[in-house]
């Protein structure tokens, strides 16, 4: 648990939680270089976010691995 979206103020405290019966991987991790990542807007985008250290390595669940995980079920249909 880690990231731009956390602030590292916070860490210690999140990682307390990790680990509990409420943990559930909703999609299989991928690292992000196992990602397209040459289109420009995701450069751009790559660079807001991490600057110049793009962290290659991090482990990250794409929407659609979440989509397609055997985890969800729908709850309501239109």
């Amino acid at each position: 648990m880690s990231g731009p979206m956390l602030p590292r103020r916070w860490l210690p405290t999140a990682r307390g939680f990790e680990g509990g019966p409420y943990d559930i991987e909703v999609g299989q991790q991928q690292r992000l270089r196992e990602f397209k990542l040459d289109d420009p807007a995701v450069q751009a985008k790559l660079r807001e976010r991490y600057g110049a250290q793009i962290p290659l390595d991090e482990p990250v669940i794409s929407p659609a691995a979440m989509f397609n995980s055997g985890l969800l079920q729908v709850v309501a249909q239109e």
